[in-house]
């Protein structure tokens, strides 16, 4: 009875959580823009009364996004069904993942399901395992790029996932030296293997986005998430539970939850590398270097 309990807990708070992401968001009276759902409030009279600051325009709103005082008159970014509005957390990251996979559900699932038949092959044995470890890597960097272009509101199609094989030397040694880091990082002790895996989750991104080689894709992920591991660890362990979730579903319910997961580590990827990027650090010592 405990076990259930627990369970129903579990699911009670996914459920909010959900709720929380994709009830419909107010729009700023100023510029249109989709205001965040959870407000950082900039006053007291904020905190007490509720409304906010748009993070578009700088005008100040209240709870339904009408405005109050003067309009800042900012123009309003275009690109991409959600575009960055500097915001680097965990509820951002998945809402525009969320938003990415409403503007191209086509295409994300399409290449998702590419890649889960590409990986059927490793069922066969020994073959098949030699022909996944070949040629994972790849197709991990194309279907990563993929994802990536559609949110940032660039064309792109479901068969881009074959596109990795353009970097396969990089990606494939990317692949290699993060897998062994990782894996000894585990052996020695659990806590290294989690932070080594947040430190590179970004490089094959890197890889293909930047087009670095392997130590110099493993450089830059680790510059990027610098001091973000937390919120990564919790973006990945909402994963975790929404693929749980699925299992009401019999498991249907990935080729919904499978796309967005991964289009949100590509917006994570998004607003890291940009922000590293326009860091006054990043622009004193330039790109990354090969450890």
């Amino acid at each position: 009875m405990i076990q259930i309990g627990i369970c129903w807990g579990l699911l009670g708070v996914l459920g909010v959580l959900l709720i929380a992401l994709l009830m419909p968001r107010k729009h700023c009276q100023n510029c249109d823009y989709k205001l965040p759902r959870f407000r950082s409030p900039r006053s007291v009279k904020q905190a007490m009364w509720g409304g906010g600051t748009c993070p578009n325009c700088g005008a100040e709103v209240d709870r339904s996004g009408k405005l109050i005082g003067e309009r800042a008159g900012v123009p309003k970014p275009a690109g991409c069904a959600m575009a960055y509005d500097g915001s680097i957390s965990v509820g951002a990251w998945y809402r525009r993942g969320w938003e990415t996979f409403k503007a191209h559900p086509g295409t994300l699932i399409g290449a998702f399901l590419l890649y889960v038949l590409v990986s059927l092959v490793g069922v066969i044995p020994i073959l098949g395992w030699i022909v996944i470890v070949a040629i994972a890597p790849p197709i991990v960097v194309g279907m990563y790029y993929t994802f990536l272009k559609a949110v940032r509101g660039e064309p792109t199609s479901a068969g881009g996932i074959f596109d990795g094989f353009s970097v396969f030397g990089s990606a494939w040694i990317t692949w290699f030296l993060s897998t062994v880091i990782i894996i000894v990082g585990f052996i020695l002790l659990i806590v290294p293997g989690i932070i080594f895996s947040l430190m590179y989750c970004m490089a094959l991104f890197a890889v293909m986005d930047k087009k670095l080689s392997g130590m110099e894709a493993l450089s830059f992920s680790s510059r990027i998430t610098k001091g973000h591991k937390g919120k990564l660890f919790g973006a990945g362990l909402l994963a975790a539970l929404l693929a749980v979730a699925t299992i009401i579903t019999l498991g249907l319910g990935l080729i919904i939850v499978g796309p967005w997961c991964i289009a949100t580590l590509a917006a994570a990827y998004d607003s890291l590398s940009v922000a590293a990027v326009a860091s006054p650090a990043a622009q004193t010592e330039g790109p990354a270097q090969p450890a």
